[in-house]
């Protein structure tokens, strides 16, 4: 397993957070998909987590068979706060 993700319910609490306990983020800051944000943070033990946040009610993810690499946007930096 590379990493878990946990979804989180208010964008504007989890970036308080992250600033308030210093967090870094990898992969290149807030990730921007299609249909979600993500932050990828690692616990004191290294292990990766995704935080994602969307406004949909269920999370939604490309067709398997278009694989994760060809996820739009994937990298793309948005600015926090």
């Amino acid at each position: 397993m590379n990493h878990f993700g946990l979804r989180v319910a208010e964008r504007e609490l989890w970036e308080e957070t992250m600033k308030k306990n210093e967090l870094k983020l990898y992969y290149g800051g807030i990730n921007e998909y299609p249909n979600s944000l993500s932050w990828y943070v690692k616990d004191p033990n290294g292990h990766t987590i995704e935080v994602s946040y969307t406004e949909k009610s269920q999370m939604e993810f490309p067709p398997l068979d278009r694989g994760l690499a060809k996820t739009v946007g994937a990298g793309k930096n948005v600015k926090v706060g």
